[in-house]
């Protein structure tokens, strides 16, 4: 979806540029193409730079640099992992690997779950 998005940015300005009589709409279109190319590499970069950690005595979950929730190591009850073999990533040096994921069960998942489908910011379960 994010190459996609950057795909199209990078149309947008190309046909802004190609396609519109108008300097003034040719200047917005550039602008705002180029502007949301920028806002992609930097949600990209987020979500490389900011991962899910485990930090001192709790779970860190990040999604890129819009939601934090901070699960405590001591409401963990169960860990485990589940292969995804259908998705598959490409290292450095050429290998393709699968990806896994490791799933958690905590003492009060109802707050846990609606921390992260209300998407509320920094939040703290305790």
């Amino acid at each position: 979806m994010v190459v996609v998005t950057l795909v199209l940015s990078a149309l947008e300005v190309l046909a802004g540029i190609l396609f519109i009589p108008w300097k003034w709409l040719e200047i917005l279109i550039t602008v705002s193409g180029l502007l949301s190319m920028m806002w992609v590499y930097g949600f990209i970069a987020a979500l490389r730079v900011r991962p899910h950690v485990v930090d001192g005595d709790a779970v860190v979950l990040r999604f890129a640099h819009s939601h934090h929730v901070r699960i405590p190591l001591t409401s963990i009850v169960a860990v485990g992992l589940q292969a995804r073999t259908t998705y598959t990533r490409t290292l450095q040096d050429g290998i393709q690997v699968g990806v896994n994921q490791v799933m958690f069960a905590v003492d009060e998942p109802r707050e846990a779950v609606l921390t992260i489908r209300n998407r509320l910011g920094d939040i703290t379960i305790s």
